[in-house]
């Protein structure tokens, strides 16, 4: 089910979200830079399992949860779930 933003709070509530994640993908990349004796294609993995992939499914999350399916079709496969049910 496709929720409307409403007012600001609900705005405020998807940067909150939004900033969370974006600084723990800091963090996170912040460790694997500093992962320097593992082999590169260790640190790879770990960049995009740990920054990469956390920020696309957050994004694709709101895209699902308050963006208008009309405007994302591309994202009709999920049909009416929420992207936490779909997964």
């Amino acid at each position: 089910m496709t929720r409307r933003i409403s007012d600001d709070r609900d705005f405020e509530e998807i940067i909150e979200d939004l900033r969370r994640h974006l600084n723990r993908a800091s963090d996170n990349l912040d460790i694997i830079v500093k992962e320097g004796k593992k082999a590169p294609y260790t640190r790879v993995i770990n960049l995009e399992l740990h920054v990469v992939d956390l920020l696309y499914f957050r994004l694709q999350r709101h895209l699902t949860d308050w963006g208008d399916p009309k405007h994302h079709p591309e994202l009709s496969y999920l049909g009416r779930k929420r992207f936490d049910e779909a997964r």
